[in-house]
């Protein structure tokens, strides 16, 4: 027979019943473990049996992992999962050994919210925080590297990405896009493979932006003029998905029509809607309202204005006549009736009857026409001299009643003003005294009863009461007389039948101020540390435009470092004020200043300070002290700072003596004026002191680029000496610069002496306007006075000596101080320079024209170079000639 058994995988052949119990195996109780969660264990038991296969407890058995990174085994078999995969563990006795396969794969048991659940986001938009998600086994181990799908169950949206891999904590992660609705719940679902419960995620969804409003109730209404319409006025603000927006502030504004909305803003609710009530305007017709969100196109509202119900009952003509007696007043008592809004109503009927005095009418009862008017037939007034009532009365309202007086035959045979001629009120407002005549016969008693009628003849304004009767003491009074808007005389008159009419006289003054506008000197360009050439003025008006004179304007210095004197002068007669000087800073920079006056806002001027770029050369030909040389560069400096404006750069190519018989060959560029200087012998003491002038102009504007100065030197020492070469000096650089020189070129010059002329005169706008702020307003000849006498070199090149006497520019040096006058700095800017008023001495005419002049102590004879004077284009072209006589 044979006997085979197998005992962990051992086999052998029938044993002998007889032989001794020896180990031939080890047996487990399990060859294969499988582990769904980490720290899971499970226990093994291990025997080791005979040949007989019978157990042997004695036998010490002994427990090992193959690969303990995966799992582990403790003495006493216990098997424990560390990570994920396959392994194996071994029971040993002596030789002998068994191995049972371990496999660990953890089974997703739970998936546990870890982030961005019950967040709040805009509809259609990211949420801010990931959505987070934790797989755990059911020992709430994390799982690696095991997918998680992200699912939206609810309110659209979606979650990018849809699925992903937990990482080393058991996390898996997606961004959740909302949907576009705040009215379906939002709901995130994270589900796993293994089955396990899915992880569910919300979120409230908010309204996005606000993108549109939309008009929800109450267009396209009718109703009365000046009547709250019957529905309210709601919109709705929603996103770009729809959804209502809360919290938003709604403006109503009435845009066509007049009326109102109450209220004018309201907030959105919680359904997105806000509500105002629409009262229409008083006239009839088309009305529009808008409902406004910042940002959002408007909503506008249709509604139709019409005619409502009688509301009021006036009085139209007919009141407090006079006639005589048991005869009809001349014009029939007239009513109108009107709606809320003002607007006449037809087709109500209107009752007129007899109260008082006896009288009589015909057509006691009168329809109102289109216009809402309805008249009495005729009104008889009784047979006795006194008073006589007719009353109109008209169902709902309130009865009206006329009041006429009976009178005698008397005939009026004068009118004469009696009270209200010649007042003054503001422009659009009543006058005082409502303007009054008196009737009188012949004998000058007053008249009763005589129809006057008012009327606007001038001044625009407007009246009441334009005709009534006069009283029993012959006074006849306009109801009253509102004045046009237009300051200055308003006239009307008073006319009754037969007689010449009466004027009264008002005027009109303006109101208080409630506009201010810049009137000059804004966007200019001044050298630094100077005061601007032109003082910033406002022009102050009131409602209507009307200058307002005596207001007080101020002037701040709001930027740039600068300063004002004078800087709260009242307005003129029309409405100007002036700032007395705006000095700008002492650094290149934009300046502002502002200038207010109550009630009427502020406005802004700005100026830019500039550094001085204009620049004269001064080449000396020939020899000169240090002294010398020192009053020519402090001259030039001088011009520099009084003609701070760069002019073009032009090349100059000239042969020697082409300005001036010493002068050498040029061959640069020029900028902006080169002065060829030299102290030379010209015609012994006492003549010609020195001439000067212009080599070279520039064909874009005529200011020169090359002059000569050449000065007898017979004659130096003796101007040193008295102290008056620094001036000399001055005054013949002035001519250079083209002072008197180019005067004729620039068409600046009028009725010129040496063409046959009697009274020369500059004609530059800047220079007459300097000329009346030195005291020149009152000068009765022509502006500005130019030299008549002195022959060539000296008439049509200075200001006349009879009127200026002591200023540098005239033909002579006075004795004292020659101020260099802000009239000749302002010729400069009518010749084209960029020139700084205020760099110019302190000088005034009334000294000159009022008072003994300074007597002459030194005549500048024939002055002027008589050179050719070559025009030179910008790329340094000879392109012609002027010659001097």
């Amino acid at each position: 027979m044979i006997c085979l058994g197998i005992v962990a995988g051992l086999s052998w052949s029938c044993p002998d019943p007889t032989e001794p119990p020896r180990p031939t195996s080890v047996s487990l109780s399990s060859t294969q473990v499988d582990l769904d969660a980490l720290s899971a264990t499970e226990q093994l038991t291990a025997q080791v049996l005979d040949q007989n296969g019978q157990p042997m407890p004695e036998e010490v058995v002994t427990w090992s992992s193959g690969n303990p990174a995966v799992a582990t085994v403790s003495a006493a078999g216990l098997v424990t999962a560390i990570a994920n995969g396959t392994g194996e563990v071994m029971a040993t006795s002596g030789s002998l050994s068994a191995t049972a396969v371990v496999d660990v794969a953890q089974v997703v048991a739970t998936l546990e919210k870890a982030a961005g659940d019950a967040q709040s986001g805009t509809v259609g938009q990211a949420l801010s925080e990931a959505v987070v998600v934790r797989a755990l086994d059911r020992l709430n181990n994390p799982v690696v590297s095991t997918s998680v799908s992200f699912t939206v169950a609810s309110g659209g949206g979606s979650a990018s990405p849809a699925s992903g891999n937990t990482n080393a904590q058991g996390r898996a992660s997606t961004t959740w896009t909302l949907g576009t609705s705040t009215d379906v719940a939002q709901q995130l679902d994270a589900t796993h493979a293994d089955g396990a419960p899915a992880a569910s995620f919300s979120a409230t969804a908010n309204a996005a932006a606000p993108g549109s409003t939309e008009k929800i109730q109450g267009d396209a209404q009718t109703g009365a003029a000046a009547t709250a319409l019957p529905d309210s006025i709601v919109v709705r603000i929603v996103d770009a998905f729809g959804n209502p927006v809360a919290g938003q502030t709604v403006n109503f504004a009435v845009s066509a029509g007049g009326g109102s909305a109450s209220p004018a803003s309201a907030d959105s609710d919680a359904g997105g809607r806000a509500a105002t009530q629409w009262t229409l305007g008083s006239g009839l017709g088309a009305n529009t309202l808008q409902a406004t969100v910042a940002g959002l196109t408007p909503a506008t509202f249709n509604a139709t204005s019409v005619t409502g119900p009688p509301t009021s009952l006036t009085k139209e003509a007919g009141d407090n006549q006079f006639a005589q007696v048991s005869t009809a007043v001349a014009i029939p008592p007239a009513v109108k009736i009107s709606d809320a809004g003002g607007n006449p109503v037809a087709d109500v009927e209107v009752s007129f009857a007899v109260a008082s005095g006896g009288g009589s009418i015909t057509g006691e009862l009168a329809m109102t026409d289109a216009a809402g008017l309805a008249a009495v037939g005729s009104w008889t007034v009784g047979p006795n001299p006194g008073t006589n009532e007719l009353t109109a009365t008209v169902s709902g309202l309130a009865a009206l009643t006329f009041t006429a007086t009976g009178t005698t035959d008397a005939v009026a045979a004068n009118i004469e003003k009696e009270a209200g001629d010649n007042q003054s009120a503001t422009v659009n407002t009543a006058v005082a005294i409502a303007p009054t005549v008196k009737l009188t016969d012949a004998s000058m008693n007053p008249v009763a009863g005589v129809l006057v009628t008012f009327e606007v003849a001038s001044g625009g304004g407007s009246i009441t009461g334009a005709t009534v009767a006069s009283d029993v003491d012959g006074l006849a009074a306009v109801g009253s007389w509102t004045l046009g808007t237009a300051a200055g005389p308003n006239t009307l008159t008073a006319t009754t039948l037969g007689l010449a009419p009466v004027t009264f006289t008002a005027m009109g003054t303006a109101g208080p101020p409630t506009n201010i506008a810049i009137d000059d000197g804004d966007g200019q360009t001044g050298l630094v540390g100077f005061g601007v050439n032109i003082p910033p003025s406002v022009l102050v008006t009131d409602v209507f435009g009307n200058p307002v004179a005596d207001e007080t304007v101020t002037f701040t210095v709001m930027s740039g470092g600068g300063s004002v004197t004078d800087g709260t002068p009242l307005t003129d007669s029309v409405g100007i004020a002036a700032v007395g000087k705006w000095t700008l800073g002492a650094s290149p920079a934009t300046n502002t200043l502002d200038a207010s006056a109550s009630g009427t806002g502020t406005v802004t001027f700005t100026a830019d300070g500039v550094n001085g770029a204009y620049d004269i050369d001064l080449r000396f030909l020939t020899s000169l002290s240090p002294e010398q040389e020192q009053t020519f560069l402090d001259a030039g400096a001088r011009w520099e700072e009084l003609l701070y404006g760069e002019l073009s750069d032009i090349p100059i190519v000239l042969p020697a003596g082409s300005c001036g018989a010493n002068s050498p060959p040029l061959d640069e560029t020029v900028d902006d004026l080169l002065i060829l200087a030299t102290v030379e012998p010209i015609d012994g003491p006492g003549g010609i002191l020195g001439q000067a002038g212009p080599c070279a102009i520039r064909t874009s504007n005529s200011l020169p680029l090359l002059g000569l100065m050449r000065f007898d030197s017979a004659d130096v020492a003796g101007l040193e000496a008295s102290g008056q070469f620094d001036e000399v000096i001055l005054h013949e650089m002035g001519h250079v610069i083209g002072y008197g020189t180019v005067w004729n070129a620039l068409g600046l010059l009028a009725d010129p002496s040496l063409a046959g002329g009697t009274d020369p005169h500059f004609i530059g706008m800047r220079a007459n306007e300097a000329f009346d702020r030195v005291g020149g307003e009152n000068y009765g000849g022509a502006t500005v006075p130019v030299e008549n006498l002195g022959g060539p070199g000296t008439a049509d090149a200075h200001w006349r000596e009879s009127v200026f006497n002591n200023e540098l520019m005239t033909g002579f040096l006075n004795g004292g101080a020659n101020p260099l006058s802000e009239v000749s700095v302002a010729s400069l800017w009518d010749m084209g320079y960029t020139a700084n008023l205020d760099g110019a001495d302190f000088y005034m005419l009334p000294m000159a024209l009022r008072a003994p002049g300074r007597p002459v102590t030194l005549r500048l004879v024939d002055d002027i170079a008589r050179v050719t004077i070559y025009i030179i284009d910008s790329s340094g072209r000879i392109v012609g000639e002027l010659t001097r006589r």
